[in-house]
């Protein structure tokens, strides 16, 4: 009965968490929705969100409190590259991330996200990699959910700026053509003269 009651609670938790980020508008709205939830639970929480750059390097832009180090960008990236998650108990309770959780959507890894207990209670952190897991799935869910949103007000600004180009076209067309049609009646008059 307690374990019923337990997933219970964890379920209306995550039902609430997809509700929130369901409202997120940006990354940084993730990040802090993310932030309030997995505080309650005593992680502190960085997402980090793959970009694109040239070279086809792969770099991230960086939310939350905690500034990673090189040791943990090591993590990040082959918790990134592989897709799969990455832990590290010996540095727990040093105020190091110590999971790696990937967000991964079906075409790709669209970033991770990385974790540090408050606590060195290690074993608590592994109790929560179920609900740990739900969480990075509905993170990388909203990013792709963004992204899409982002990709598409793209292309409608790109369609409203193609229309109005061939407005501004289609405009100054017509009014050179009035006067120049004007002036070739009147050389036409004057010829026949």
């Amino acid at each position: 009965t307690a374990e019923a009651q337990s997933r219970e609670q964890e379920t209306r938790v995550l039902y609430q968490l997809a509700r929130d980020l369901g409202g997120a508008l940006t990354a940084d709205q993730v990040a802090d929705i993310t932030r309030h939830f997995l505080g309650a639970v005593e992680l502190d929480v960085t997402l980090l969100v793959a970009e694109a750059s040239g070279k086809g390097v792969v770099a991230f832009h960086e939310y939350g409190s905690h500034r990673l180090n090189d040791l943990e960008y090591g993590f990040v990236r082959s918790a990134y590259e592989r897709g799969t998650i990455v832990e590290t108990d010996p540095l727990a309770g040093m105020g190091v991330a110590i999971v790696f959780l990937p967000l991964v959507v079906p075409t790709r890894v669209l970033g991770v996200l990385a974790l540090v207990p408050r606590s060195d209670d290690v074993d608590r952190v592994r109790a929560l990699r179920p609900l740990l897991e739900a969480v990075a799935s509905l993170l990388a869910i909203t990013l792709e959910r963004l992204h899409y949103a982002d990709a598409a007000q793209d292309s409608e600004l790109q369609v409203s700026a193609e229309r109005l180009r061939t407005s501004i076209l289609s405009s100054l067309s017509h009014d050179l053509r009035t006067p120049l049609t004007s002036l070739r009646t009147n050389i036409e008059l004057l010829i026949a003269d």
